[in-house]
């Protein structure tokens, strides 16, 4: 099974669309960002598209209305079977001023944190500002996929060996029994290994062609990611 990883598209599908026709099955890593239903963007390709969202899906309500003709194909705090992988997703970033965390804050500290919105719901009693919240990682979220196993972790936040990632987002790597785990967000292609030897691959921006390999830095395929011999 042949499985094309998409990184950010920020509205523009059209290189993401250009390699789909050799896929069995598509999963994007958020910022998505359509213009008009996102089912309807990719045609043909809506029925084997997978996602999560990223931080700017949630910058106006459009593009939330426009992904729900195929919410039902979401990842978040899921797990689904690609070719005997199973892939779990996680949506968002993490924001400080709803879950006061640091980048080396390890999973166990958690609960300590300040301030502290266990769920949506409680941000929501006290501020009702925009809609960012639907697109921030809360407790509630780690704790639904604490509680998943998965060989590949996709999702939008980067984990620790990204000098703006979280250990966070490590530790439930490894929690899960992740192998891989990849990324968006942060629009640069890289390869890089945590620890209990978990590889780790950023996306870039559909594309962006590497001068030098010719490969596009924001689309790569899950089974040539996973397994891995090293680097």
């Amino acid at each position: 099974m042949r499985v094309l990883l998409a990184g950010d598209t920020h509205g523009a599908f059209q290189h993401v669309l250009s390699r789909a026709h050799d896929a069995d099955a598509v999963i994007f890593m958020g910022d998505q960002t359509p213009k008009k239903d996102f089912g309807a963007e990719l045609a043909a390709v809506a029925d084997k598209t997978w996602f999560v969202l990223g931080n700017h899906d949630s910058d106006h309500e459009d593009f939330l209305r426009n992904h729900e003709s195929i919410m039902h194909r979401c990842l978040h705090c899921t797990v689904e079977e690609f070719g005997g992988l199973r892939v779990a997703g996680l949506s968002g970033i993490f924001v400080r001023r709803f879950l006061g965390l640091s980048n080396v804050d390890p999973l166990e500290d958690l609960y300590s944190l300040k301030p502290f919105y266990h769920t949506r719901q409680d941000w929501l009693r006290c501020k009702r500002l925009g809609h960012e919240y639907l697109t921030a990682i809360f407790p509630e979220d780690i704790e639904r996929m604490i509680d998943l196993q998965a060989d590949v972790l996709v999702c939008h936040e980067a984990p620790e060996c990204h000098r703006y990632g979280f250990r966070m987002l490590g530790d439930l790597a490894r929690i899960m029994g992740a192998r891989l785990l990849v990324h968006g967000h942060h629009h640069e292609r890289y390869v890089d290994v945590i620890e209990e030897g978990i590889r780790v691959v950023g996306l870039g921006t559909p594309g962006k062609v590497d001068p030098v390999t010719g490969q596009d830095e924001g689309l790569d395929w899950l089974h040539q990611l996973y397994p891995w011999q090293g680097l």
